[in-house]
């Protein structure tokens, strides 16, 4: 599942979560960050 989550949330949705999380960092202007945006989701639905 991807989920955009931010400073507010991200305590209840990543830190206070049992299991494995994946975090990615990323700008809106980042040409190699929209790039890896479908893998990150695609990866979200097989796992």
């Amino acid at each position: 599942m991807t989920k955009m989550i931010n400073i507010s949330n991200f305590a209840s949705n990543v830190e206070n979560k049992d299991g494995v999380a994946l975090v990615d960092f990323f700008a809106t202007w980042c040409e190699p960050c929209k790039m890896l945006s479908p893998v990150y989701s695609s990866l979200g639905q097989e796992m």
